[in-house]
């Protein structure tokens, strides 16, 4: 019986460590992603007149839940930031849930400006949001490969010791 509990608690315990080291590489993934949304409608801009709802719904691009959920609002005829604030509402069930204050901050700031102004002032507000979730992206990438490896080993090591010790 002591084994069992010893071999449980091993098992929960380095699954929480995996389970935590999981969301500091999910919140990376998701930071280069949508980097790489940002930058797609920023080309699609150059050749497009589109209204923003219609052009998340014709790019391919990485994140389709969260572009989708934006667009839904946006065709029920709220303003982009109203649309951003309810699918922030809604941030459990899209990609974004993973990502912290800083990067929020970061994407509210940008919807709250883009589509307020011509193409070009649009594309540079895009530029300036790309540059500022690069460098947190690079903060992100740096610390989550350290946190990672910790996290993890310290589920193991946790998960290790309770087995010794309930034996």
């Amino acid at each position: 019986m002591k084994w069992l509990a010893a071999i449980v608690a091993f098992s929960l315990c380095t699954l929480i460590g995996y389970i935590r080291s999981s969301k500091i590489g999910a919140r990376s993934e998701v930071l280069s992603l949508i980097l790489h949304d940002l930058r797609q409608i920023t080309a699609q801009l150059e050749y497009t007149s589109l209204p923003i709802g219609e052009l998340l719904k014709k790019i391919d691009l990485s994140l389709p839940e969260l572009w989708e959920k934006l667009s839904d609002r946006l065709s029920q005829g709220k303003s982009l930031v109203e649309a951003w604030q309810e699918v922030l509402e809604e941030r459990s069930e899209t990609p974004i849930s993973a990502l912290e204050n800083d990067e929020i901050a970061v994407l509210n700031n940008f919807f709250s400006t883009f589509g307020t102004s011509d193409k070009e002032t649009q594309k540079q507000n895009i530029k300036n949001a790309c540059k500022q979730l690069e460098s947190i992206l690079n903060e992100v990438d740096k610390e989550s490969k350290s946190k990672q490896k910790a996290f993890f080993t310290v589920g193991v090591l946790t998960g290790l010791a309770l087995a010794i010790l309930m034996l």
